[in-house]
This record gives C-alpha cells, structure tokens and sequence, in this order.
C-alpha cells in the first residue's frame, strides 16, 4: 500500500486521515453538533461532545 497515495486521496476524497492502523481510538463524526463538515477525531473526544448535547 502507498500510504502517500492513500492519504492524499482519503483527505481529498472522505473526512480526514487517521493513519493506515485500524483502531476504535479514532472516530469519525459525520454530523458535529452545531454544524459544519464531517471530522476524524479521538474517540474519547467525540463522546464527550455528544453526551453535552
């Protein structure tokens, strides 16, 4: 795998890069409270914003 390649076409294409690794660390968040565009963040962080609203 060309992980150059892969992440160019992931930031472009999709929400963002999280590394070739899966991991259940990383979420993406496809609807944020209060708007805006789709964003790959830790997990942690994304039950904490959603658990305020």
């Amino acid at each position: 795998m060309d992980l150059q390649l892969t992440e160019s076409y992931n930031r472009k294409n999709y929400y963002g890069w999280a590394g070739p690794e899966c991991s259940e660390d990383i979420a993406v968040v496809l609807h944020p409270p209060g708007g805006g565009k789709p964003v790959v963040m830790d997990a942690e962080k994304a039950k904490v914003i959603f658990e305020k609203h």
